[in-house]
């Protein structure tokens, strides 16, 4: 991610020094579920407000499920997609990117084969990751947020 940061900085022309990063894991708190789903609900607000977009998704083992991770897996993901659509209808594709490892360099998606094509195919498209169990969605018609009382402390 410093590499991507690096390369982003120098093609856009600004220090590395000026960059904020928006990081999902770390800017989403994990520990309280409550304000867990209020952060995920404003997901697509974070990413529409960014000047710049990296996704980083080199090929990689994943530390917790040792499932393989990739640029295909992360054009799978819902919440990834979601991030991405958001940025683009803001900003559009000028300054959205690509970061798989250190060889391929810094890419935009538009210079990316098939990039934008595969993160519009909606379906199927898990926003929960493989092996972690779904959550229930609220279906009482008076609460606001989908996730109300699906197994978070009331």
């Amino acid at each position: 991610m410093v590499r991507a940061v690096e390369a982003l900085a120098a093609e856009r022309g600004f220090s590395p020094d000026q960059c904020h990063i928006w990081l999902d894991l770390h800017s989403i708190p994990q520990s309280n579920e409550a304000t867990k789903a209020l952060a995920i609900g404003a997901i697509a607000l974070f990413a529409a407000t960014t000047s710049h977009f990296v996704a980083c998704a080199p090929e990689t083992l994943h530390l917790d499920t040792g499932l393989l991770c990739s640029r295909d897996t992360y054009l799978s993901r819902g919440w990834c997609r979601l991030e991405q659509w958001a940025f683009m209808l803001a900003n559009g594709t000028d300054s959205i990117y690509f970061w798989g490892d250190a060889s391929g360099g810094l890419q935009r998606i538009d210079n990316v084969s098939s990039w934008i094509e595969t993160s519009i195919k909606a379906l199927p498209s898990p926003v929960t990751p493989p092996g972690r169990p779904r959550r229930r969605l609220c279906r009482r018609p008076l609460h606001r947020h989908p996730l109300c009382c699906s197994g978070l402390p009331r």
